[in-house]
């Protein structure tokens, strides 16, 4: 049932991504105040039509306080207590309360706050009481509730335990594994000390600015950063009273942001796991402090239009969505280093030509200006691809095929994909030498003028082998193939 649900909502997101329905600002009384709303763009987001609508959020904290006036009519499950068989999932603490309204307010009703995904439904599972302490097991036995009793998409675990613990591990190796996503806080002591599970390498861990993109005192600065949002002075729910409010800092509250855009990306597509919401997070984050990643802001800091329009660019072009590459292909898109066939079709099964493959480099370089005149006879002045065969050619990228022509149109393989990347990376300065890490069941078949090329682009971790072992040298490379090469080589080659 739900994947049918799914599939309509695709089909519904489809038509907002195509013809976004720009809204008034909504109406909620608090919402002037939700400067962090406003900062992140939140309204671009909600304005596309992402709301959540259909994804499952388990908030692993302190409960719910559902009586407060801005939840009674919103989205919330019974949950569960893990602490006492049978007991209450009221918030004691109010931390839980405050998170879930972040999320889970309902938006537009003219009155306290606007939830960032408020058609999102909000699983409560309780595991710490009114203080702000827990025992692991408890948090361990959380996350497996939320995956297999509540079949939740998403997980928000404001919580940080400094020790790596093997069960911690393993349950949140389980759920990611069943294409949950997990997002967890940093931890708020200012050092550089590691809190799990923010510190796994698939989990998304968050840090903490201010609402001027400031990084936070007290967030951490480590490699378990890998976004930063909004997490000083937050307006939300209290607990003290029925209409109570009030402002909050800490990781805690920051890593709700990027929460929310996790049910934007499972209400998009359910398949959209860890890795890919990573990928699309990294892509559409805004970079702060040192160019490219850094300890205290990460890859930058989150901002929901940005992040709606990466998700949206897929639903320009019919035939990407739910295609194997499609993180990949909306990274290019998105970075103008490829476009469609048509405004309907990107064709990524597409062989690849020879044009299109130096252009898809030039542009990865970032379309540098050719400083040759001279060219060959079948590349005309004013064709799309003419600069690009031009600075490729005098970079030793491409030579000719003979006869004064470049055969623009000729299909490649493979294995040229392969010597065109390691040319590129050379005309960079980029050592490609090669160990033969990487052995193929037909490496044999690989021609002896492409083996080094193969195996550099192999060992450094673009091209892999086909489902059987295979590289299947000879084989036309497609569209999709040199879409995932460029990502790979964005995020691993530096020279």
């Amino acid at each position: 049932m739900r994947k049918r649900a799914a599939a309509f909502l695709i089909a519904f997101l489809l038509i907002f991504c195509s013809v976004p329905a720009y809204a008034a600002a909504p109406d909620d009384s608090l919402y002037p105040q939700q400067r962090n709303l406003h900062v992140l763009d939140f309204e671009s987001a909600w304005d596309r039509g992402f709301d959540g609508s259909g994804v499952r959020i388990a908030v692993i904290d302190s409960g719910i306080f559902s009586e407060h006036t801005d939840l009674r009519s919103a989205r919330i499950a019974t949950g569960v207590n893990v602490l006492e068989q049978g007991g209450s999932t009221g918030d004691a603490s109010g931390h839980g309360t405050f998170i879930s309204a972040m999320l889970a307010a309902p938006r537009g009703d003219g009155k306290g706050l606007a939830g960032m995904v408020d058609k999102a439904l909000i699983i409560p599972i309780k595991c710490f009481a009114s203080g702000r302490q827990t025992n692991a097991e408890y948090i361990v036995s959380s996350i497996y509730l939320a995956v297999d009793q509540f079949d939740c998409d998403v997980i928000n675990l404001s919580i940080g335990i400094g020790e790596n613990l093997p069960q911690l591990r393993r349950a949140v190796d389980y759920a990611v594994r069943k294409g949950v996503i997990v997002v967890a806080s940093v931890g708020n002591t200012g050092g550089s000390a590691m809190m799990y599970p923010a510190a796994y390498d698939d989990v998304v861990g968050v840090g903490s600015v201010s609402s001027s993109f400031k990084p936070s005192y007290f967030s951490q600065h480590n490699s378990s950063v890998f976004v930063v949002a909004p997490g000083e002075d937050i307006l939300s729910a209290g607990i003290d009273s029925e209409s109570a409010y009030m402002n909050g800092s800490g990781t805690s509250f920051s890593s709700v942001h990027v929460t929310a855009l996790a049910a934007m990306a499972k209400q998009y597509s359910r398949d959209i796991g860890a890795a890919e919401f990573m990928n699309l997070l990294k892509l559409s984050a805004r970079d702060l402090g040192a160019e490219g990643y850094d300890t205290t802001f990460g890859w930058g800091v989150v901002n929901a239009g940005d992040f709606a329009a990466a998700l949206c660019r897929s639903a320009a072009f019919s035939d990407i969505s739910g295609h194997w590459a499609e993180v990949n292909i909306v990274r290019c898109l998105n970075l103008g280093i490829f476009s469609g066939v048509s405004d309907e079709l990107f064709m990524p099964d597409e062989p690849l030509s020879r044009a299109m493959a130096v252009t898809a480099l030039h542009r990865l370089a970032g379309s540098p200006a050719p400083q040759k005149t001279a060219g060959f006879s079948d590349v005309p002045p004013d064709s799309w691809y003419r600069d690009a065969v031009m600075w490729a050619s005098e970079n030793g990228i491409v030579s000719g095929v003979g006869g004064g022509l470049f055969e623009p149109g000729r299909i490649i393989s493979r294995e040229e994909l392969a010597v065109l990347f390691c040319r590129y990376a050379a005309s960079r300065g980029c050592d490609v030498g090669y160990g033969e890490k990487t052995r193929f069941a037909d490496s044999a078949s690989i021609d002896v003028w492409a083996k080094q090329s193969v195996y550099w682009c192999a060992d450094r971790g673009l091209i892999t082998g086909l489902p059987d072992g295979s590289f299947n040298p000879r084989g036309s490379a497609t569209r999709a193939d040199t879409a995932v090469v460029i990502s790979r080589f964005i995020d691993s080659v530096d020279c």
